[in-house]
């Protein structure tokens, strides 16, 4: 099914394992609009910020592969997520960790 709203918005895995061969959190179940996602370090840096808007009738999700803006790989350590619908405004906010 399509999703209208962030409110069926689901990430994982939840922690990201790399040890265990993980490579990517998926942010999965978004509506088919601009969608916008910016993640934070626990000090409130930003680390990652991504546009993105997917094709209409396609299942939209977004990939993090645990990289900055840079391209580098991002410390082991919780991160605060925070996407937002640009459509509708409606924003989404979590933590999520990544382990090595």
């Amino acid at each position: 099914p399509l999703f209208d709203d962030l409110n069926s918005m689901v990430v994982y895995p939840n922690p990201l394992s790399l040890a265990k061969g993980q490579t990517s959190f998926t942010f999965g179940n978004l509506p088919a609009h601009p969608i916008c996602i910016k993640i934070y370090n626990i000090a409130g840096e930003l680390v990652y910020e991504k546009e993105q808007q997917t094709p209409d009738g396609q299942l939209y999700q977004l990939k993090w592969d645990a990289a900055n803006n840079d391209g580098d790989s991002v410390a082991s350590g919780v991160y605060i997520f925070l996407i937002e619908d640009e459509t509708t405004r409606q924003q989404k906010r979590g933590k999520i960790a990544v382990v090595r």
